[in-house]
């Protein structure tokens, strides 16, 4: 074989394996950037930052931070999964036995929409995880 073909050969391969990573990392990863002058939910993330989120995630566990629907509106909110308190209605704990996750805000000066007046939020409801944010 010529070195002309194999070179052709590996450029092609290289060339495919290329665009395969591009359109995996479109469709699993988005970069979000919080909008400037308006307050965090969460202390760990400041206004206008931008974050790199997991669209797909396997799993989310308490501690993680997720993009998750507002179901009252079109928007997206961002807020912390975590252990629900013991002392929650009925309901809502069957929610949350069902799969739902209770996810929260932790910046005590930025009022957040979370589970603390919206209830339990549906698995399906998680637009992402956050990965991190710079």
């Amino acid at each position: 074989m010529k070195p002309s073909f194999l070179l052709r050969r590996a450029r092609v391969a290289t060339w495919c394996l290329v665009l395969g990573i591009s359109f995996y990392a479109v469709w699993r990863f988005e970069l979000v950037r919080l909008p400037e002058g308006s307050c965090s939910p969460l202390l760990a993330v400041s206004a206008g930052e931008r974050l790199w989120i997991d669209l797909h995630p396997d799993e989310v566990r308490p501690g993680d931070v997720v993009l998750f629907g507002d179901p009252a509106g079109e928007s997206l909110l961002l807020g912390r999964v975590e252990i629900p308190p013991a002392s929650l209605p009925a309901e809502a704990l069957d929610a949350l036995a069902r799969g739902a996750l209770w996810i929260v805000g932790d910046h005590p000066s930025c009022p957040a929409r979370d589970s603390r007046l919206l209830g339990p939020i549906p698995r399906d409801g998680v637009a992402g995880r956050l990965l991190f944010a710079w």
